[in-house]
């Protein structure tokens, strides 16, 4: 996608979006209630025998039995990533085609009026998402990958102006590092491990592939019209045949 201003369609829906009256969303303080885990940091403390200091991600211990302390579920000052109001651009920019549709699709979805029309875009948007992903994640390996591209990979968060007031604020104050060096990673985290060969990927891991090259749109277009010429072929062939044994009867 190319270094455009945002689509005047999706920036006419802002305002919209504000004002939605706001949805279930986790209350913060409920939360570190139900889970014993205060400002402080401090939790049940754990059971006896289990060392949870100086651990972290890349150690491998099967007798542990359980999870040392969370600590601090959130942090007390949100982050200003999702303020940023270049977000959803830098979040697309430099991604190619991928990216150029999901922005097509998630336009035609915000400004779509008919639930048949913005059910069709919303699968679009969907695979759209993953075939983006699958491009984004070799990059999750540079410390400069902007932090908009890290929290769509992580979260989701295509633009951060659709929130609700209340999601807006906990996605705000999720702590983005793990302190607890438990084995237990964000997606664009296991990628980057994987890249950096601190990890190895799982047996249940998609193997390595050739990368996929982007395409024109009138290369896209040839190919397309290659494979259902060929398909036109196969069953022309298939109904051929089929012909030939009735006539032999």
């Amino acid at each position: 996608m190319s270094e455009q201003e945002l689509d005047p369609s999706i920036a006419a829906l802002l305002a919209e979006a504000e004002k939605s009256k706001p949805e279930d969303v986790p209350d913060v303080k409920a939360v570190e209630k139900a889970t014993g885990v205060l400002s402080s940091g401090k939790k049940n403390q754990p059971a006896a025998g289990n060392d949870f200091s100086a651990r972290n991600i890349h150690d491998v211990d099967l007798s542990i039995r359980e999870f040392g302390p969370a600590g601090k579920l959130l942090n007390d000052a949100p982050s200003s990533v999702f303020d940023d109001k270049a977000y959803y651009k830098t979040a697309l920019s430099g991604e190619n085609e991928a990216a150029q549709r999901v922005h097509v699709q998630f336009s035609k979805y915000l400004t779509s009026q008919d639930p048949k029309d913005r059910s069709v875009y919303r699968q679009n948007i969907i695979s759209a998402y993953w075939e983006l992903l699958r491009g984004m994640s070799p990059k999750t390996g540079s410390v400069s990958l902007p932090l908009p591209k890290r929290m769509l990979m992580r979260f989701g968060v295509l633009l951060p102006s659709l929130f609700k007031p209340e999601q807006k604020l906990f996605f705000s104050r999720i702590i983005t590092e793990n302190r607890t060096g438990e084995p237990i990673l964000y997606m664009d985290e296991w990628f980057k491990e994987i890249l950096s060969g601190r990890m190895k990927p799982s047996m249940t891991d998609e193997p390595a592939h050739t990368p996929k090259i982007n395409k024109t749109g009138d290369e896209a277009s040839l190919a397309e019209q290659s494979r259902l010429l060929q398909l036109q072929s196969k069953n022309s062939g298939k109904l051929q045949s089929a012909e030939n044994t009735l006539t032999m009867k």
